[in-house]
């Protein structure tokens, strides 16, 4: 059983009137939510909504609920119980994606305080844009088995590009309650440029980009 200090403040099994963990199921009685309506996924997962979070904590989390709504557990319920513990099994999954990584946590934390979408905003500064085009010629140049320290040091200067941006992305984020329209918007280019930084990561760490990839193909 959860100890009182991981309970949801004020929230009773509608079934048993246990106090519950996590507003979706009840793991006393084994109540599980009918409505599946989106559910914050802070909430989901039994933490405060806020950007800091504590990795343990969110792991645990996540491995407690995935374990009380997995459908093995309503094996012999009806087909209605099976699917609908299922489809919360999905969306634990995809809330503890979004959580885990700094920079999705912040783009959720954004869209849940109305900041702009990416597909609202796609606006990156173009002094990124530059610094990409930049890299991407110097990655054309090596070959798929290149180990020299010049690619070294272009993967170097990438990470640390990418670890500066993702210092702003996480300060920004933490004061998203009190942020203004044009801070939102700010954090949403910032989040844009940070595709792009992450796109390069990925490619230098498989093999470098063929002769016929641009910038106009990154996400």
């Amino acid at each position: 059983m959860a100890s009182e200090s991981n309970r949801l403040v004020g929230q009773a099994c509608p079934r048993c009137a246990a106090a519950l963990r996590f507003p979706i199921v009840c793991a006393d009685c084994g109540w599980l939510k009918d409505s599946l309506d989106p559910v914050d996924f802070f909430e989901l997962l039994g933490l405060p909504r806020k950007y800091a979070v504590v990795e343990n904590e969110l792991s645990q989390a996540y491995r407690a609920l995935a374990r009380l709504i997995h459908p093995d557990r309503f094996a012999g319920q009806s087909d209605e119980n099976i699917a609908r513990a299922t489809a919360w099994s999905s969306e634990v999954n995809r809330a503890y994606e979004a959580l885990r990584d700094p920079g999705r946590r912040a783009d959720y934390l954004l869209d849940q305080n109305g900041g702009p979408s990416a597909a609202e905003d796609r606006e990156v500064p173009a002094s990124l844009l530059a610094e990409v085009m930049e890299w991407r010629e110097a990655m054309s140049a090596f070959s798929p088995d290149d180990t020299s320290d010049e690619r070294n040091r272009l993967r170097s200067d990438v990470a640390l590009r990418r670890e500066d941006l993702l210092s702003r992305i996480e300060k920004s984020a933490a004061g998203l309650k009190s942020a203004s329209a044009v801070d939102r918007t700010e954090l949403r280019r910032m989040l844009n440029s940070l595709r792009y930084l992450d796109n390069l990561v990925g490619d230098l760490a498989a093999n470098p980009l063929s002769s016929s990839t641009s910038i106009s193909h990154v996400r």
